[in-house]
């Protein structure tokens, strides 16, 4: 057990509940008040219904998310820590997640934070060395931390916390019973990372990390859950970022296995389904099976039936607004596009405005009024959608992680103000709106390929309206620039050739360069590569590449590209669905290229 002395002092008042649910104010001392009513702090969080934090967190006779409230509910998760401390309560694996749920109600709350990472700080360097000791403290400071982290977003905190989390597994043996959700832990804080950096090899070594965890511990194990739960998340994170259907396909299964055995009053039953729903959303957007998304929104209405009132609905009704909306595209019901806005108008009501995610809810709502401008054309919902799309990023430090989402939604709504008017500065604001996106992307981020090619189409509008050959050049640079940083995998890879094509032949028109023309067919070629098992936009690219082989062929004469242009075309045809004005422009384009094969100059 440390000495006192090399401990820092902490002047506190907290309110404490003791097991007759009678409340007494008391200064804290960790010899004298807490000793009388750890009834619900020091004792193991094993077999717990609910974590000791979350009761006193309901006993509290304040107004809920007021400043009082979240003060006197960090004071409790500071002096449940540094009784801890003092006692030497190396036993208590599980106090990380409950002090994370007293950081995470104080928010913005800097000061206090700093407070507790200072002292959890000086403990960690007093202890190393200490065996267990020292991984249970690294735990608290990691999640102090990360916490931290959340609410500055300072990534040098988010660093130390994975350390921290590293720390305490590597002192942790394999055999001992904590080591499961030490691991969990330590996958938690990689996957952060990956949050904010976009890094394909966190997201990897979170999930290597968070398998290990859940192979750890028993099924019975009281967080066994959990913790495949949040494997089948990652999973599913990883399918988003991939393109890998055996990840979606697992994580679902994992994310069934957990709905599954948890019981209706589990805690965390509302994150189960959530998470299961997202996934099935994943599942819908690859295969277009509709029995998936319907799936998916009745797992997430009864996840927000679910949870508890408070700021936490937020989330559940977020999901829930994003697979309405998926079932609009699908089906063109209007109710639910205006029940998606609903819901996102709720969660916003819901979230106090300092919150993190408060902006976010607030771009979501931006985004949909976007959509449905697109539908009715109602003028106030785009004026609606640009003046919130600007007050969340407005709102937004650059440094966050979500800033350049936000940024994207503004974008987006811009674009549609400037189809609507015409007016060049609403387009250049546009464009330069996409350029800090990208700027606030980092080169690993797995959206940066996606905002590099939207940023190209925005350029090629204003291209089509000056024909400034600066803006073609700029177009093809980040075309190519979305191919690099495309994984092969990547949903949208075929796309991003055949932009890239577009663009190389809009410069052969230009300058005629022969080289130019190469490149777009080349492009066009890749782009049928990229798309292997997916056909979605194979007439697309099909038909372009006929049209790039026929102007080859205009330019050399070379028999063997009309040959491959009217093969192409003609799988061009088989790729369009039937009674299509495409399919009859292709239909003509091919019989103008059979007169050109008759009117071809003999063989020798």
């Amino acid at each position: 057990m440390l000495p006192t002395t090399s401990l820092p002092t902490i002047p506190l008042h907290a309110t404490i509940h003791d097991s007759q649910q009678s409340t007494h104010t008391v200064p804290f001392t960790p010899t004298s008040a807490l000793d009388a009513h750890n009834h619900h702090f020091a004792r193991r969080v094993d077999g717990l219904d609910r974590e000791p934090l979350h009761i006193v967190q309901y006993r509290i006779g304040s107004v809920q998310h007021s400043t009082v409230h979240r003060k006197l509910i960090f004071e409790l998760a500071i002096c449940y820590v540094s009784y801890l401390l003092f006692k030497g309560a190396i036993w208590m694996w599980g106090f990380p997640r409950v002090l994370s749920t007293g950081l995470t109600a104080t928010d913005r709350m800097q000061e206090d934070i700093d407070l507790a990472v200072a002292s959890a700080q000086t403990v960690v360097k007093l202890s190393d060395g200490d065996g267990d000791r020292y991984a249970v403290r690294s735990s608290i400071l990691c999640v102090m931390l990360s916490r931290r982290f959340e609410c500055a977003g300072a990534v040098s905190d988010l660093e130390e916390a994975v350390d921290m989390a590293q720390r305490a597994v590597t002192s942790t043996a394999d055999t001992h019973p904590n080591r499961a959700a030490r691991l969990n832990n330590l996958g938690n804080m990689i996957f952060r990372r990956f949050e904010t950096t976009g890094s394909l090899h966190d997201l990897e070594q979170s999930i290597s990390v968070t398998r290990r965890a859940v192979a750890a511990s028993l099924e019975s194990h009281t967080d066994h859950s959990q913790w495949l739960n949040n494997l089948g998340s990652k999973l599913g994170s990883w399918y988003k970022a991939t393109g890998n259907l055996d990840s979606l396909e697992e994580g679902i299964a994992a994310a069934r296995q957990v709905v599954t055995n948890a019981q209706y009053d589990h805690p965390n039953y509302a994150d189960f389904l959530g998470n299961l729903a997202k996934n099935l959303v994943l599942k819908y957007e690859k295969t277009k099976d509709f029995a998936f998304l319907e799936e998916a929104i009745e797992k997430a209405r009864t996840a927000v039936a679910a949870t508890p009132p408070g700021p936490a609905v937020a989330v559940g009704l977020r999901n829930l607004s994003h697979a309405l909306v998926l079932r609009y595209e699908c089906t063109k019901v209007l109710g639910d596009l205006d029940e998606a806005i609903t819901l996102d108008r709720q969660a916003v009501a819901i979230t106090p405005g300092d919150y993190p995610r408060h902006n976010i809810y607030v771009s979501s709502i931006a985004n949909k009024l976007a959509r449905r401008y697109e539908r009715i054309r109602k003028q106030g919902d785009l004026e609606e959608a640009i003046g919130l799309a600007r007050q969340a990023t407005a709102a937004t430090s650059a440094g966050c992680r979500s800033w350049p989402k936000q940024l994207v939604v503004l974008g987006d709504c811009l674009m549609l103000s400037y189809e609507r008017t015409r007016v060049m500065s609403i387009l250049d604001e546009a464009i330069d709106v996409g350029r800090q996106a990208i700027a606030a992307t980092s080169n690993t981020d797995t959206y940066r390929a996606d905002r590099l090619s939207n940023l190209g189409h925005r350029i090629m509008r204003r291209y089509d309206r000056t024909a400034d050959l600066r803006d073609l050049e700029d177009t093809i640079s980040l075309a190519q620039q979305a191919i690099n940083a495309a994984s092969h995998g990547h949903r949208r890879r075929e796309g991003f050739f055949n932009d890239l094509a577009r663009t190389l032949s809009k410069r052969y028109d230009r300058t005629a360069v022969i080289d130019d023309l190469q490149g777009a067919i080349n492009a066009s070629r890749q782009a049928i590569t990229a798309m292997a098992g997916d056909r979605t936009n194979a007439a697309l690219v099909l038909g372009q590449l006929g049209r790039l082989l026929t102007r080859l062929y205009e330019r050399t004469g070379a028999i063997r590209d009309l040959e491959e242009a009217i093969t192409t075309t003609r799988q061009a045809i088989d790729a369009t669905g039937d009674s299509t004005s495409e399919r009859k422009c292709r239909s003509k384009r091919l019989r103008s290229l059979m007169c050109m094969w008759g009117e071809r100059p003999a063989e020798p």
